[in-house]
């Protein structure tokens, strides 16, 4: 250190823990000043950002019903629309519609009954038709159902005493099928005798190859014995009744 400095030689007075001021004033001890705290820093700002709402889901499109509401309603217009342009197309004239001439629906064709000749004629050609062995005057002209020419009630046959028989001529086969449909459904039927099929086909013994009609046999609804038989070519349609079964077949094999 230099000479020429102003720095004092003297020592610094010792200091006490406390420090002093120096004053006429007692010495109180020196306070250092209360230092303020500082003021609560801001909370730091922060960007916040929403979260969004999650997103609101709609039901699923119930694609395949709207498609058919949808494929329904075109169709409903379509149609209206086609009506709509067929109604404006050319109409018929209503004068012209109202005189138009109408017809009455045709009642069911009914047969026109023969002529009293043509009833003698159908019925001579019935008569020509019996088996033989009536006398005279054992058969007589009876009404025939609708469908028929005509029919002949006989009494009993020379060749087969007490029976009876019914004949009825008709015009074409399928008359004469339903009679005899008619006539198997009203009886009772059985195997014919000689082990024949009943009802079934019977043919003549010059042709054997040819069914000549259909043969049945049995018994009545009256329990009485009966064969009945067409004779295809002729129209014709006959039953007997009797006593016995196997004389009525007997007498049918010899006179049909």
């Amino acid at each position: 250190m230099s000479s020429d400095d102003d720095t004092p030689t003297d020592s610094w007075p010792a200091l006490t823990d406390t420090f002093f001021t120096w004053g006429d004033e007692e010495p109180a001890p020196y306070l250092p000043r209360p230092v303020e705290p500082a003021a609560a820093a801001s909370p730091a700002l922060v960007d916040v950002v929403r979260k969004p709402a999650p997103a609101r889901r709609l039901p699923p499109w119930p694609f395949p019903i709207v498609a058919a509401a949808v494929a329904a309603a075109v169709t409903v217009i379509s149609l209206i629309a086609w009506w709509a342009l067929s109604g404006s197309g050319p109409q018929s004239d209503p004068a012209q519609a109202s005189t138009a001439p109408t017809t009455d629906p045709s009642p069911a064709a009914t047969p026109t009954p023969p002529s009293q000749s043509q009833a003698r004629e159908f019925d001579n050609r019935l008569m020509a038709l019996l088996p033989a062995g009536y006398p005279p005057g054992a058969c007589r002209q009876a009404a025939p159902p609708p469908a028929a020419l005509s029919m002949v009630e006989c009494g009993a046959n020379a060749d087969a005493p007490g029976t009876s028989a019914r004949y009825t001529l008709f015009a074409d086969a399928q008359p004469l099928a339903e009679a005899m449909a008619q006539l198997i459904e009203g009886m009772t039927t059985q195997i014919c005798p000689g082990n024949y099929a009943s009802p079934g086909p019977w043919r003549k013994t010059a042709t054997p190859e040819i069914p000549a009609g259909t043969l049945v046999c049995g018994t009545t609804r009256q329990g009485t014995p009966a064969v009945g038989w067409t004779l295809d070519s002729a129209m014709l349609l006959a039953a007997i009744e009797g006593t016995r079964l196997d004389q009525l077949y007997t007498w049918w094999s010899t006179h049909s």
